[in-house]
């Protein structure tokens, strides 16, 4: 895939990281950026949202297909969210919902 493609890039876009926690466990962090100048250039904007597992339990075989599934679609709808791309209502409702799972 050539990242440097000629559409124009939207302002606003989601991050997906890992951080690492003192009992040896994983948190998932969901971070919101915004374009600077020059274009390609992300500067961090608000942290939207994060899930901590214990240590072994991030692994796709352990996560159910549910949790999996509302992960994708979380991420998909925030970033249409801040781009202006859902109707107002729908928008609203992603702001501040949790990460899906226990």
């Amino acid at each position: 895939m050539d990242s440097s493609q000629t559409y124009p890039i939207r302002r606003d876009a989601v991050l997906c990281s890992l951080a690492e926690v003192p009992d040896g466990g994983l948190r998932v962090v969901l971070d919101d950026l915004r374009q600077t100048d020059p274009p390609g250039h992300w500067k961090h904007h608000v942290l939207v949202t994060f899930k901590d597992y214990p240590a072994g339990q991030l692994d796709p075989s352990a996560l159910s297909n549910e949790e999996l599934q509302a992960f994708g679609h979380y991420v998909l709808v925030r970033l249409l969210a801040i781009n202006g791309c859902l109707p107002a209502e729908e928008s609203a409702a992603e702001r501040d919902a949790p990460l899906a799972g226990p």
